[in-house]
């Protein structure tokens, strides 16, 4: 029986609180043994972890430490994972970035300075449409935010923010926390609440359980359900490049030329399974897109234009419905960005435009363009080639085209060949 992904988080978060207590090491050293152990035929079902003959045990914590050990052990986390949270790693690690918006400049400066302190790299908004202008550009690990803020809530702000990035950590702060109040910013995509004033130590603790909450999402998907999901993709996938021969086979294509792509740029094995899973759904938006437009033979109108733009935008919403997918969501609304802030549907710039939807970008690209479509005939590779240099720094992230044109271009010529 698959364990709830809730389980891990909680064990997740328990092996943080013991951090800093004399059980970390016994701990770390009882789920060692135990990984070691995992590849015999007998599987033990609970764990006698040593404690640090070191360090004296307080009485009032000798019971909530075995509990804590149990959620751990029950949750079948791997040594590896348990010494990634009592070490801080499961979580936000130091340097990474935190967007922090607050109208109340003296507020803001207080969180700020304790942030930098601990590390963190700290940019700070007076209001959400400031902040929005600075995700766009630069865009953060996690964001604080303010409830009641003039022109745009927190509550607001969040929901669009979880429009543009998907499943980004976001944590509200609040003067009045009350259960509406948390129910209210559940709704709109907060992973997570705290109340003013706000405590120096607790907020740390807070972005770290956020950040584990969205790597255990992620194993999840990867080591669950992949294979259903899997299945399901090809499904739709097929479907959609089923309705014309010109695109038969193109999402396909497309993924196994981004993962090519990915793999020389050194991405994780992780990394990997998600930019392919997203180049399988690219244009599932394209669902809601009337044929008539999607086989028009000729320059679209600015209305029809409008209507195929929509196809990211649809796409991530519906993968979004699903949670384990708000990474493939995210690559999926932004592979028609720009590096120049000129593409759609949310006008990003640069590094602000996810690395793996800017690797699709080049991949979809290119096989559009080596593909026959009912508005022109295909070009030839070195045509190809010559659009994406073009494109280079302008639409197509310039490191991205490098790697393509050194590495991957030679080989699919000479398969052609």
């Amino acid at each position: 029986m698959s364990l709830s992904l809730h389980a891990r988080v909680q064990a997740c978060l328990v092996a943080m609180a013991l951090r800093a207590s004399g059980h970390a090491r016994g701990l770390l050293e009882g789920h060692r043994h135990r990984d070691q152990q995992r590849t015999s035929s007998v599987r033990q079902r609970t764990l006698a972890v040593p404690r640090d003959p070191g360090v004296p045990v307080a009485a009032g914590n000798r019971q909530s430490s075995g509990v804590g050990r149990k959620m751990i052990d029950l949750a079948g986390l791997t040594g590896e994972e348990v010494e990634s949270c009592i070490t801080g790693t499961a979580g936000l690690a130091t340097g990474s970035r935190v967007l922090l918006v607050d109208d109340d400049s003296m507020v803001r400066a207080v969180i700020a300075e304790s942030l930098r302190q601990q590390g963190y790299r700290v940019m700070e908004a007076e209001s959400a449409k400031q902040g929005l202008e600075m995700l766009r550009v630069y865009p953060p690990d996690v964001v604080l935010s303010d409830v009641s803020m003039p022109e745009i809530d927190g509550n607001e702000f969040c929901q669009t923010v979880q429009t543009i990035y998907p499943g980004l950590p976001f944590i509200l702060i609040t003067g009045y926390a009350t259960i509406d109040r948390a129910v209210e910013g559940l709704r709109c995509g907060a992973l997570d609440f705290v109340s003013k004033p706000v405590s120096a130590s607790e907020l740390p603790l807070l972005i770290e359980r956020n950040l584990a909450r969205r790597r255990l999402e992620a194993h999840r998907l990867r080591e669950r359900q992949a294979h259903v999901l899997m299945e399901a993709i090809h499904a739709l996938a097929a479907a959609i490049d089923a309705k014309h021969p010109s695109t038969a086979g193109h999402s396909r294509r497309v993924a196994v030329l981004a993962g090519q792509i990915a793999e020389v740029m050194g991405l994780t094995e992780t990394d990997l399974f998600i930019l392919q899973l997203a180049a399988e759904m690219h244009d599932v938006g394209k669902i809601g897109v009337p044929d008539r437009v999607l086989f028009f033979e000729g320059p679209l109108s600015g209305e029809d234009q409008k209507e195929m733009r929509r196809h990211p935008e649809v796409g991530s919403r519906i993968l979004g419905q699903i949670s384990e997918l708000a990474a493939v969501a995210s690559i999926v609304r932004h592979h028609h960005e720009w590096v120049n802030g000129r593409g759609y549907p949310d006008g990003l710039f640069g590094s602000a435009i996810p690395l793996m939807a800017r690797i699709l970008s080049v991949a979809d690209a290119w096989d559009a363009m080596t593909s026959s479509r009912p508005y022109r005939s295909r070009r030839g590779a070195a045509e190809a080639l010559q659009e994406l240099r073009t494109g280079a720094g302008v639409q197509f992230d310039q490191v991205v085209v490098a790697v393509f044109e050194e590495l991957i271009y030679p080989d699919l010529l000479a398969r052609e060949g």
